[in-house]
């Protein structure tokens, strides 16, 4: 009998002995497999801040919108990018009343960068309607009761001075208080802008030269349009639109002519006239799907 309750009593204890061990050790040891198959914790990149006014698309294409604020605009390349692709519109002639002014140019080129390049982005103004006023950035201001040139939209590299423009859309001549302004640029045929209507019309800008100012008769002739400036109406002639050259400025001859168009640049790119209902504008896109070269770890790939 005292042998048979000695092996009980071992019987009980490796019982119990054994549940501590699966309540404890096994469960230690569960706990510590789930543990392991964790995926581990990987640092990933944060997507690098776009400029200002930049969104991103598709993919890894970021278009950036400049609009008419009177004044310069910058842009700094970023990281990884090597070409941009830019769409420039300009600002168009105004009317006056009844006469319209002349229709802006539409620019489209490639421009080669590298990272840190500042860049500075001039986004033309309307002409205005009927009261003379110059758009901002080159155009040419009317005479009275006509109406002004619109100015050039441009982007420029070095110092932002006139000499570092590489991508210009003409502005339209403005409208004369009889005829109608001449367009931007004489699409699809080249840059070169459109003379103003009527006998003391502006002359249309070149990729050369300004366009000539409105004849006048026996009255003052219009101004001459200059580099990335339209000339100034004479009388009740409107004023000649902004771009590489300006157009020149039209001159009251049986009524007041229209301003000449400015001429664009883009080398390698193309031009056409922007619709009348167009918002002059600068528009970059870079990235893939944009034609323009690669992101590399912009946005936090390998």
């Amino acid at each position: 009998m005292l042998a048979l309750r000695q092996e009980t009593a071992l019987t009980t204890t490796l019982v119990r002995s054994r549940r501590r061990w699966y309540t404890t050790g096994m469960c230690g040891l569960a706990v510590v497999g789930a543990s392991g198959l964790l995926a581990p914790s990987v640092a990933v990149a944060a997507p690098a801040a776009l400029p200002a006014g930049c969104v991103q698309g598709v993919g890894t294409q970021v278009t950036c919108t400049f609009t008419f604020t009177g004044s310069a605009q910058s842009f700094t390349v970023p990281e990884g990018i090597t070409s941009l692709a830019v769409t420039a519109t300009g600002g168009r002639g105004g009317n006056s009343e009844t006469v319209l002014g002349g229709a802006a140019a539409v620019a489209t080129g490639q421009l080669t960068v590298a990272a840190g390049d500042a860049l500075y982005i001039q986004v033309g103004g309307n002409g205005g309607d009927g009261d003379g006023q110059a758009g901002y950035n080159g155009g040419g201001a009317g005479g009275t009761g006509a109406s002004g040139g619109g100015g050039a939209s441009d982007v420029r590299t070095g110092t932002g001075a006139l000499a570092d423009r590489q991508i210009v859309a003409a502005g339209g001549g403005g409208a004369g208080d009889t005829y109608i302004g001449g367009a931007g640029n004489l699409a699809p045929t080249g840059p070169a802008g459109q003379a103003g209507g009527g006998g003391g019309g502006g002359g249309g800008a070149t990729d050369v030269a300004g366009g000539l100012g409105g004849n006048g008769g026996t009255d003052p002739h219009g101004s001459p349009g200059e580099a990335g400036v339209g000339g100034a109406g004479a009388g009740t002639g409107g004023g000649g639109g902004g771009g590489w050259f300006g157009g020149g400025g039209g001159a009251e001859n049986y009524g007041g002519g229209g301003g000449g168009g400015g001429s664009s640049y883009a080398p390698g790119g193309t031009f056409s006239a922007a619709g009348a209902d167009a918002v002059s504008s600068v528009v970059i896109r870079y990235g893939a799907g944009s034609g323009t070269g690669s992101l590399g770890n912009l946005f936090g790939s390998s």
